[in-house]
């Protein structure tokens, strides 16, 4: 609690230091910070999922017997939590 004094909450006889709006304000940047950090993952997660619908389209033309590869989605998928917790 930024507020202080202690007492300023809810009196109002004590001036608070940081404002009346403090909390509210102290909310609004905590939501904008952590609406910023889902619309990063959520744009990791369609990138990720972009390069496994691409692997799964070229799964067609492997040899009969031959493994599926998801190389390139392991790799994007680390680099997304590499990126994304650089942040965090």
């Amino acid at each position: 609690n930024d507020r202080t004094p202690d007492s300023c909450d809810g009196n109002p006889e004590v001036a608070c230091t940081r404002g009346d709006q403090a909390d509210y304000a102290q909310i609004a940047v905590f939501s904008y910070v952590l609406l910023g950090n889902l619309i990063v993952v959520v744009f990791i997660c369609l990138l990720i999922y972009a390069v496994y619908k691409q692997e799964k389209k070229s799964d067609q033309y492997l040899s009969k017997g031959q493994a599926k590869n998801r190389k390139n989605t392991i790799n994007t998928a680390w680099q997304g939590v590499r990126y994304s917790s650089a942040y965090f």
